[in-house]
C-alpha cells in the first residue's frame, strides 16, 4: 500500500510539472504544421540570444497564417543568420518556415 502512494504522488508530480509548458502554448492549432512546408511572417520582442546554439527565444504577437496565438517561445535560426547584433529587449521582425512541425527563423531583423 505505502508503495502504490508513493507510485501514485511520483506520477502526480511528474505530471503537474508538464502544465507550465502546455500553458505556454494553450490554443495553438498544431494541425497548420502538417507535412507541408509554410512560410509566415510575424513580429515579436527579444528574450534571450543564443548565438552559439544559433538559437533565439522571442514572445512573439499573434501569427494568423500558422494559426498560433501571441507566445514566448524558442527557435532554431537558420545558420546563415548572425544572432550577434539582438539583444533581450530588441523589437524584431522575422520570418518562420515550418515544415513538418519544426519551425525554423530563416530571417530576422531589428526593428528602429
Amino acid at each position: 500500500m505505502k508503495k502504490l502512494l508513493v507510485n501514485a504522488a511520483m506520477l502526480a508530480v511528474a505530471v503537474s510539472l508538464g502544465a507550465p509548458a502546455a500553458a505556454e502554448m494553450k490554443g495553438m492549432d498544431m494541425k497548420a504544421q502538417g507535412e507541408s512546408q509554410q512560410r509566415a511572417e510575424a513580429t515579436g520582442e527579444v528574450n534571450n540570444v543564443i548565438p552559439d546554439k544559433n538559437k533565439v527565444v522571442l514572445t512573439h504577437d499573434p501569427i494568423p497564417a500558422l494559426g498560433w496565438p501571441a507566445m514566448k517561445m524558442g527557435f532554431e535560426t537558420a545558420e546563415s543568420i548572425s544572432l550577434e547584433a539582438l539583444q533581450p529587449g530588441d523589437a524584431v521582425r522575422f520570418v518562420i518556415e515550418s515544415r513538418g512541425g519544426k519551425n525554423k527563423i530563416v530571417e530576422i531583423e531589428r526593428l528602429q
